[in-house]
């Protein structure tokens, strides 16, 4: 990162975006949010922001995508872990709920949902589609910076629990971090469906979406989806087709299986942004197909791609992280509807 950046630059502006997805939350959680976790009757603080958005599911805003921690018997099982340094944190804070973590499931490679893989692949089974492994293996230095740039945020963060963290971050820089210690050991070639601690983890992959690896994990004992990235609310969609697959009309397409695995009471959990109802789901639907359109529409009219990506429209613009994953996303439609054409 460039050290001149200013406080209003897009690079800073993504720096806080995948330090703490909680930030775009604000007025949109349809549950209160607590800084503790019940542990055993007693109550410890927490580095996290922990909810209870389910019968023995809790949800951890900050540090990256949102995580899941489900409670089964015998064992908690955990979706997506942090930004790079911030796993054991995770893992230390979803078992000071009760019971011991023996699995973490990766929704999809990149690195704010599997920076702190290393907290787990030691020891459990660590689950991911089967084109996860190689785009993990591929950024392992971007983790690894990612959880040295970690200690100087940690050292102004307010929170008594961030010298634990800090601990964990420096005990984690001094060992050996390679492709191994973030690699998946359990690989999905494709849709399927798991026992874990007793409850049925349904597992679906449907192509390219946001990435190439996607998949939604809906555990239907507790009526509660987590989506991965193929749903941000209230955030714009981060859209890199170059790096990671990415193709709108299988987004679409993940998530209209998110509608069809949802009811309207089901919980459903973004890769940023509040928890929700499947609402979250219509609503990006809708922004695809909408900007779609206006995609192809502008390339029809000879827009050029550094004017498109330039829009800001008005539709979204209360959306969060507007000024560094807007562009992004905007120069990826243009391009399918260029090719398209």
């Amino acid at each position: 990162m460039e050290q001149s950046a200013t406080l209003s630059s897009p690079i800073l502006a993504r720096r806080a975006f995948l330090a703490s997805s909680a930030a775009f939350a604000a007025g949109l959680a349809f549950v209160p949010r607590m800084g503790r976790a019940e542990s055993s009757g007693s109550m410890a603080e927490t580095y996290f922001d922990w909810s209870k958005v389910a019968d023995n599911c809790h949800l951890a805003m900050g540090e990256g995508g949102n995580a899941l921690a489900v409670i089964g018997k015998g064992e908690t099982i955990v979706i997506d872990s942090k930004n790079g340094g911030f796993g054991a944190a995770l893992r230390r804070e979803a078992e000071a709920l009760g019971t011991p973590v023996k699995t973490l499931i990766n929704t999809h490679h990149h690195a704010d949902h599997t920076g702190g893989n290393p907290a787990f692949t030691n020891d459990l089974t660590v689950i991911a589609h089967a084109n996860a492994e190689k785009r993990i293996a591929s950024q392992v230095e971007r983790s690894n910076k990612a959880a040295q740039g970690a200690i100087a945020q940690l050292k102004q963060s307010p929170k008594s629990a961030a010298k634990q963290v800090i601990a964990d971050v420096e005990a984690l820089l001094k060992t050996e971090l390679n492709g191994a210690s973030y690699a998946p050991n359990k690989l999905i070639p494709a849709s399927g469906n798991l026992t874990l601690g007793g409850l049925s983890f349904e597992l679906y992959h449907m192509g390219a979406g946001h990435t190439d690896n996607d998949l939604i994990v809906f555990i239907p004992e507790h009526n509660i989806l987590h989506s991965g990235d193929l749903l941000f609310n209230g955030v714009w969609p981060y859209f890199d087709p170059a790096a990671s697959g990415a193709d709108s009309a299988g987004w679409i397409r993940s998530c209209e299986k998110i509608l069809e695995l949802a009811g309207d009471k089901t919980v459903v959990v973004p890769g940023h942004g509040a928890a929700g109802t499947v609402e979250i789901a219509r609503k990006q639907i809708a922004f695809f197909k909408h900007m779609r359109e206006v995609a192809a529409k502008a390339v029809a009219a000879g827009t050029s791609r550094e004017d498109f990506t330039k829009l800001t429209p008005d539709e979204y613009k209360d959306y969060a992280a507007g000024d560094w994953i807007r562009p992004i996303a905007l120069g990826g439609l243009w391009d399918e509807a260029t090719a398209a054409k």
